[in-house]
């Protein structure tokens, strides 16, 4: 009798361990992990878009840190999934706005527990594409080429019904993209017709080559339609070998959302193309330009000397020509921009085009 007191007060003491560190999980906020399913990432902000601007009873401290901090339970079953709305309050001041991103920004990839699948609701309805365009088959590359492609969300023929957020994560085959050179630029065009406050991320993580990306609404009302949502750039690496079929980039986990959170399926294509090495340009013997990660507004071309009635020009990833001045072998780029560069110096001797990046 007394071993099964003890074995009963042994399993007790288990269940009610179990029901504290439930309970203290509902109320112990890490500030960018929204949804509490152990991790800080891209759909986060899904969350966060749903319930911006909302009041909510503030923090004992404002703070975004990665550590433990106690929510107000008269929050309790404010949010989707009985979530403590404290959760989207990442700094604890006591509202839901804009700010509250920083701390996902801040503390993305962070874990504190174990980690729980995204947790959506599935709904029927038809499945949108989602592909990249703008590219072509049976590139001739040549050593950091650079490309852009649209990433297309929809079509003509099968519209994106009720879209309010959308978060994926892209794969890129580093054998033949430069993944420093990746760069996401985001496209409003149809996702935001009325010029509202939309909330977006953009991830690198170099230990899994992967670009995680969030865009999400924030006015409550969905839209729909279809079209690019973004422009992806790449730079091909140098000396890649001829090859057929090669996919480079893929989406992985893709949740588009409407504005009850609730996940519509998308039907997602990756990028195959062709490959095939070009021929040696005469201009990559006879210049140097550095760096191709630019710092600031500044980069250096050394050799143009050698060449005959040279131009050398510097265009956006929209084709627009930049305003570039040239002092011996220093150019300055008079109104800098975040992300590539296409430079194009001609010559009587041939032509070049390379890509630089802006951090």
């Amino acid at each position: 009798m007394k071993i099964s007191l003890k074995i009963f007060g042994f399993i007790f003491a288990i269940m009610l361990t179990s029901i504290i560190a439930n309970a203290q999980s509902d109320t112990i906020i890490w500030p960018g992990d929204i949804n509490n399913n152990g991790i800080v990432n891209q759909y986060d902000l899904l969350y966060l878009g749903t319930v911006i601007n909302m009041p909510c009873d503030p923090r004992d401290s404002i703070s975004t840190e990665w550590e433990g901090q106690t929510a107000s339970p008269n929050n309790q079953g404010l949010f989707f999934g009985d979530i403590n709305i404290g959760f989207a309050d990442c700094n604890g001041d006591g509202v839901v706005d804009s700010l509250d991103q920083e701390a996902i920004d801040t503390n993305f990839g962070l874990i504190h527990n174990n980690i729980a699948n995204e947790d959506f609701t599935i709904i029927n309805g038809n499945m949108p594409s989602m592909r990249f365009s703008g590219g072509v088959s049976n590139i001739a590359l040549s050593n950091n080429q650079a490309y852009t492609f649209n990433i297309d969300l929809g079509s003509a023929n099968n519209i994106v019904e009720d879209f309010y957020g959308i978060a994926f994560s892209i794969n890129v085959n580093t054998d033949y993209v430069d993944f420093n050179s990746v760069v996401f630029e985001l496209d409003q065009f149809w996702i935001n017709p009325n010029q509202s406050t939309i909330l977006s991320i953009v991830k690198k993580d170099f230990n899994t080559n992967q670009l995680h990306i969030s865009i999400v609404r924030t006015d409550y009302s969905s839209v729909i339609g279809f079209s690019s949502i973004g422009k992806l750039s790449i730079v091909i690496e140098g000396n890649v070998p001829s090859a057929t079929d090669v996919e480079i980039m893929n989406f992985e986990d893709v949740y588009m959302t409407n504005p009850y959170l609730e996940v519509r399926e998308v039907d997602v294509q990756g990028l195959t193309i062709d490959v095939q090495t070009s021929v040696e340009n005469p201009l990559q013997e006879k210049l140097d330009i550095y760096p191709t990660v630019l710092e600031d507004n500044q980069f250096n071309i050394s050799g143009l000397e050698q060449l005959n009635n040279y131009q050398v020009n510097l265009y956006n990833t929209l084709g627009q020509k930049l305003e570039i001045t040239i002092q011996n072998e220093q150019i300055e780029i008079k109104n800098p921009i975040h992300g590539i560069y296409f430079l194009e110096v001609i010559s009587d001797e041939g032509r070049l085009v390379q890509s630089l990046i802006s951090n």
